[in-house]
């Protein structure tokens, strides 16, 4: 099944203002997660997701620790809110954890595409 006609101008307007947020919602939560690290300097960032429904993020850095040495990719959690990001925890390497934080909604057929699409070009922004 395809989209037709508005419903598609509607879906691609969507996906473009999306992955327009993707890149200001990214340096606001990189900017959060480097005021709570030791080595703010150090901070590697890669993959961001960014639920714009629930205002929640994940974001995978690498960052030195107390001791100098890189501690290897975590996940940290953030949720934005009207002053900005707010660090919530990190959780290690668990994706899963970053999935269930989230929210994601269950999508069918083309809308799911679209929102695997939306996501991975958010992840490719680094």
């Amino acid at each position: 099944m395809t989209i037709k006609g508005p419903l598609r101008l509607l879906a691609l307007l969507a996906t473009v203002t999306l992955l327009g947020a993707c890149t200001s919602d990214r340096s606001g939560a990189e900017e959060e997660v480097r005021r709570n690290l030791k080595d703010p300097e150090s901070a590697k960032f890669g993959d961001f997701y960014f639920n714009p429904t629930t205002k929640k993020a994940c974001l995978v850095v690498n960052a030195k620790n107390a001791m100098g040495g890189y501690t290897g990719d975590g996940v940290i959690l953030l949720r934005k809110t009207g002053d900005g990001w707010q660090y919530v925890s990190d959780n290690d390497s668990e994706f899963d954890s970053c999935k269930k934080f989230l929210d994601l909604p269950r999508l069918s057929g083309e809308a799911f595409a679209q929102r695997d699409a939306v996501r991975s070009n958010c992840a490719g922004l680094m």
